[in-house]
């Protein structure tokens, strides 16, 4: 019987399952409504890096703005002076007017998150 089993091709299906399992992808659902507030915080974030690519005129890789860190300062005086802080950190080339019209909307924008 030794012999008849030694003849046979014997598939190992548990290798073939972890392999499967491996390679699935985790997918998450989120809910009408954590997806709309996704949405919004992804166009203020846009918007954010569009009105800095126009106040610098170029590539704004030396500026980040948090936004989380901007959220967790409690009055808008605060974050407009932390927003302020940054441009001139970073010797934004705007006019006065121009950069306290991206505070003013900005504030807007950060306002309804």
């Amino acid at each position: 019987m030794a012999e008849n089993m030694a003849k046979h091709a014997r598939f190992n299906d548990q290798k073939i399952r972890k392999t499967n399992e491996r390679s699935r992808m985790l997918t998450m659902k989120y809910g009408k409504h954590q997806m709309m507030l996704i949405k919004k915080r992804m166009n203020v974030e846009s918007w954010i890096d569009d009105q800095l690519n126009e106040l610098y005129k170029s590539a704004t890789d030396n500026i980040d703005i948090d936004v989380d860190a901007i959220l967790d300062l409690s009055t808008e005086l605060e974050r407009r002076h932390y927003i302020m802080d940054l441009l001139r950190k970073t010797h934004c080339p705007a006019t006065d007017s121009q950069i306290h019209d991206f505070l003013d909307q900005l504030i807007q924008k950060l306002n309804m998150l």
